[in-house]
């Protein structure tokens, strides 16, 4: 078991890596996040749920299309940076 101290800070490291920064570029945010094994779980779901046919279903047809873009695109980067860590 983890002490409590150790899971507040592993946690707050992943917020971290898993929130995006002022100025930093969509794909930067998705390279710093996978950098943490929690970050990269937190992402994997965040965009996947986000992927949602549900939510995307009421956008407008070009943001729909846009975001689909955008998240398959980080899916796909860190689906690999998974499997080379799994790998490791």
């Amino acid at each position: 078991m983890v002490p409590i101290e150790e899971s507040i800070q592993l946690a707050s490291k992943a917020h971290q890596g898993a929130t995006d920064k002022a100025g930093e570029t969509w794909m930067k945010f998705i390279e710093r996040a996978a950098q943490d094994p929690i970050g990269l779980r937190v992402k994997l779901a965040d965009i996947r749920d986000n992927m949602s046919p549900v939510r995307l279903y009421n956008l407008k047809h070009s943001t729909r299309n846009r975001l689909y873009e955008k998240y398959t695109k980080a899916l796909e980067y860190l689906h690999r940076i998974d499997l080379v860590k799994v790998g490791e």
